[in-house]
């Protein structure tokens, strides 16, 4: 390159102004290239910005698509949830209005047979008290027939109003201690006594107490006690209702001494 510099300056034509016009042709050539090179350069970013553009339109794009399409998505989803919650929502309410009319007719049945199985009960229960009650009539039957078929002798009371216990029947109260018996029970018979007869005449009084006496002893005496009267009853060989009089008796001759009623007054409210 050197030597090609000499040749040059050496030359005829070689003069400065030759040597300084090539220069400058070589300067331009340099800056022209270093142009085209930045050029080529700035399009290539250009370009690369463009691409990079391009890129993240289409990438915008896509991000777009894809948000509407989930968009859409969510919409068709949440028709759908709307629709199952409705459909779901009818049904319950179907199901609720089936259960409550069978619970309905399960409450209508099931009271249609409590009425037919109350009315069942009462009937059977008024059958039972009206059998309770010819009970208590046979048996007081029984043991007034007894009493009045029995001799003088065997008898426990007189048969002659007002009603009072013969020498048997205040020996045998004596030996069975029947008044002994009254005494420890009295406040059970007092309270029975004052819840059925009061405001009742003497003649009802008497009556309430032979009657109980014979038919439901139990509600004057307590278990104890009665089973005494049995015992005695079975020991003599004799029904425990033949000696019902003595209690109904004695019973009554108390109460009218607590309130003060004088027993010839019977006869006069006899019906």
């Amino acid at each position: 390159m050197i030597n090609l510099l000499k040749d040059i300056l050496l030359s005829p034509v070689g003069s400065f102004a030759s040597v300084f016009s090539l220069f400058m042709l070589a300067f331009w050539l340099v800056h022209w290239i270093t142009k085209k090179i930045t050029e080529i350069r700035t399009s290539q970013d250009k370009m690369e910005s463009s691409v990079d553009s391009v890129y993240k339109r289409i990438e915008s794009s896509v991000d777009s698509v894809y948000k509407r399409m989930d968009e859409r998505f969510d919409n068709v989803y949440k028709r759908m949830d709307e629709r199952f919650d409705n459909v779901n929502k009818k049904m319950d309410e179907r199901f609720d209005n089936i259960n409550k009319r069978m619970d309905e007719r399960f409450v209508n049945v099931n009271k249609r047979m409590d009425e037919r199985f109350d009315s069942v009960d009462k009937r059977f229960n008024k059958i039972e008290g009206h059998i309770d009650d010819m009970r208590k009539d046979i048996s007081f039957l029984k043991a007034m027939i007894e009493f009045f078929q029995s001799n003088s002798k065997r008898a426990v009371a007189k048969q002659s109003s007002p009603i009072s216990l013969t020498k048997l029947g205040i020996d045998t109260s004596k030996s069975m201690k029947a008044k002994e018996i009254i005494s420890g029970n009295w406040d059970k018979i007092y309270a029975d006594l004052d819840s059925n007869v009061a405001g009742k005449n003497v003649y009802d009084i008497q009556q309430y107490c032979m009657e109980t006496s014979t038919i439901e002893l139990s509600k004057f005496l307590h278990d104890s006690d009665l089973e005494k009267v049995k015992l005695y009853a079975f020991t003599e060989g004799r029904p425990w209702a033949y000696y019902a009089p003595i209690f109904g008796i004695l019973i009554r001759d108390k109460y009218f001494e607590m309130k003060g009623i004088d027993i010839a007054n019977v006869d006069k409210n006899k019906k």
